[in-house]
């Protein structure tokens, strides 16, 4: 009988090939929504420290007109460029989202490709099994007639 061979064995290798690509993509993604969520962080300390300084020197009357209006422009320019690290980080998640249901999906169509080469498997062995008896059956069969033969 001839070797066990699995005809989706290719697809398979493609398949994991592909799932490797798309889990490298998944991680790029996280780190990049990582990353964004870092800036906002930093973003917002920076919000914070600038405000705790412009109501310090207003306190002490330290501010001149110039100043004040220098570190409100700052203050609006941290504030706008935290919504656009937050839209950002949505349009990010939603890669990551995305990104997550091609390696569950790639991974299911692996899985169900297994349970199938499992079963393919577990039917050859059935059939080696069958062939083997039926062989040791004709083997014992032909020793009978000879013997009988030999006996005649």
């Amino acid at each position: 009988m001839k070797k066990f061979a699995f005809s989706l064995s290719k697809l398979m290798e493609v398949k994991d090939q592909q799932l490797s690509q798309e889990k490298e993509k998944l991680g790029e993604f996280r780190r990049k929504l990582s990353d964004l969520e870092k800036e906002l962080e930093e973003n917002r300390v920076k919000q914070k420290q600038t405000n705790n300084y412009y109501v310090a020197q207003m306190a002490n009357g330290g501010l001149t007109v110039p100043e004040i209006q220098t570190t409100k422009n700052y203050i609006q320019r941290l504030r706008d460029e935290e919504q656009d690290i937050k839209e950002n980080i949505e349009y990010a998640a939603q890669d990551v989202e995305f990104q997550v249901k091609m390696v569950v999906e790639i991974t299911q169509d692996i899985k169900i490709m297994e349970k199938l080469k499992d079963k393919k498997i577990d039917e050859y062995n059935k059939m080696l099994q069958k062939d083997q008896e039926q062989f040791i059956e004709e083997f014992i069969n032909t020793a009978k007639q000879m013997k009988n033969g030999n006996e005649g």
